[in-house]
């Protein structure tokens, strides 16, 4: 009978003025004519509270997706922070081995020459009593291991 277009507010504003022109053109005064009346003015009302729920329901969609975006913005921002704080610790605690390490090589390293001092103090008081052949006591080897390989040959004559 009718075209019922679904597309915005001005088809709706479209058909409602196409609606009551048709109607009115045909006259009035006949208990047909109200009957068409009262079909077209229901038909409009349909039409018009269609589309304001659909603007309902497209403004509650859009709504609740800026609130979905902003809720992840905030965990992507939590997040961040966790990461930067747990980021942090390990850094500190990093740091602090590295600073225990070299306190301890270092310990190591004063604890050894007071060793080799405290030696030679008692070498130094006993050498006009005791003569050594060599000096194999204080003599320290020291094994370094190399990365490549060493390869010995040697090239006998007969």
């Amino acid at each position: 009978m009718f075209h019922v277009p679904t597309k915005g507010r001005r088809d709706v504003n479209g058909l409602c003025g196409h609606l009551w022109a048709v109607l009115g053109a045909r006259g009035s005064g006949d208990d047909g004519m109200s009957i068409k009346r009262t079909q077209a003015a229901s038909k409009i009302q349909a039409l018009w509270r269609g589309f304001l729920v659909r603007q309902t329901l497209l403004t509650a969609a859009l709504n609740a997706w800026v609130i979905q975006c902003w809720w992840r913005n905030i965990l992507h921002r939590q997040l961040l922070k966790r990461r930067l704080a747990l980021l942090r610790i390990y850094v500190i605690e990093e740091e602090a081995a590295v600073r225990l390490q070299a306190w301890v090589r270092m310990w190591q390293c004063r604890r050894y020459f007071g060793q080799m001092c405290n030696a030679l103090c008692v070498v130094q008081s006993l050498e006009s009593r005791i003569t050594f052949r060599n000096d194999d006591i204080f003599q320290v080897r020291y094994g370094v291991v190399s990365k490549q390989p060493e390869f010995h040959i040697e090239i006998l004559s007969l």
